[in-house]
């Protein structure tokens, strides 16, 4: 199975890595200074549901990085996105975009 990968950083300190195989939700693993991530899991569970496009399948890559993109702007953090992984989102974004009926917007 092959997964991709994600981090969200707090300067220098690793905070959280996300993984996706793209075909569920992803799973966040947080640094043990943050315990199960409490406020952080919540913000990147919220910006996940806010992110689905209504699209592809639920739980493609590009919703993970979405919403790990999102919360760390909020949260004034970083974001980590492999190129691997930005590619995947990237050609999952592209691909749902030509599916959308005429006239929709993305």
């Amino acid at each position: 199975m092959t997964t991709y990968t994600a981090t969200i950083t707090d300067r220098e300190r690793l905070v959280v890595t996300g993984t996706s195989d793209g075909k569920g939700d992803p799973v966040y693993e947080f640094e043990p200074n943050y315990g199960d991530g409490g406020p952080i899991r919540a913000l990147l569970e919220e910006k996940y549901d806010d992110g689905l496009y209504g699209t592809g399948s639920v739980g493609q890559v590009r919703d993970m990085v979405w919403a790990m993109t999102a919360a760390a702007q909020e949260l004034g953090l970083e974001v980590n996105v492999p190129p691997r992984t930005s590619s995947k989102a990237t050609k999952e974004a592209n691909a749902d975009q030509k599916k959308l009926p005429d006239g929709a917007v993305y």
